[in-house]
């Protein structure tokens, strides 16, 4: 099952929005980076949940 969200802001949403990343008050993000031999390390932190931000598998 698939659910799609959709949100439409406007001027003075997105200029809310611009004021809180200019403080840098918004949700922080982690950027992990890993080696391809961690593959199998980086699907059980994706599978445990709760990693919000981006993780790279590199060579």
């Amino acid at each position: 099952m698939r659910t799609l969200i959709g949100v439409e802001l406007d001027g003075d949403d997105l200029a809310d929005v611009a004021e809180t990343a200019a403080r840098g008050d918004g949700p922080r993000q982690e950027t992990t980076v890993l080696p391809f031999e961690e593959a199998a390390e980086a699907h059980r932190r994706l599978e445990r949940g709760g990693f919000r931000g981006k993780l790279v598998l590199v060579p």
